[in-house]
């Protein structure tokens, strides 16, 4: 079991978190936490990014070369709006390679000067037949 200090912590809310780690059969380890019921093992999480992170990927790069901003440029704006932003960051957003989270979109929408479902706008075919589908 291991106890995270506060000052290595995400989320600082809490105080610490205790952490332990579970083999598995195939010898894969799984972290648990205080938090999880029984102490079972956590299940990883997909990093997989659907066809709706896809197509507001494609969208931030396309708004933002379209106002002529550089990667650089566009993450030292959303910075400037007190959102902790690299070019980095950035970039793996665009290339899908990391998932962008609403505060992200948001601020990046600020930054670009567009209402954040302009961002959201261009929903893949698929999601929109699955939609109409359901009702």
């Amino acid at each position: 079991m291991v106890v995270v200090p506060e000052s290595q912590m995400r989320n600082r809310a809490a105080k610490s978190v205790m952490v332990g780690l579970s083999l598995t059969a195939d010898g894969k380890l799984f972290p648990y936490g205080c938090g999880t019921s029984y102490n079972t093992p956590m299940p990883p999480r997909s990093l997989e990014i659907g066809p709706a992170g896809r197509a507001a990927a494609r969208a931030i790069e396309r708004t933002r070369v379209a106002r002529g901003y550089s990667q650089r440029q566009l993450a030292a704006r959303v910075l400037a709006l007190g959102r902790p932003m690299t070019f980095t960051a950035l970039s793996r957003i665009e290339r899908t390679v990391r998932r962008c989270d609403i505060d992200d979109l948001v601020a990046i929408a600020a930054a670009l000067g567009t209402p954040p479902q302009a961002l959201l706008a261009d929903w893949p075919t698929e999601l929109l037949s699955a939609g109409e589908a359901a009702t």
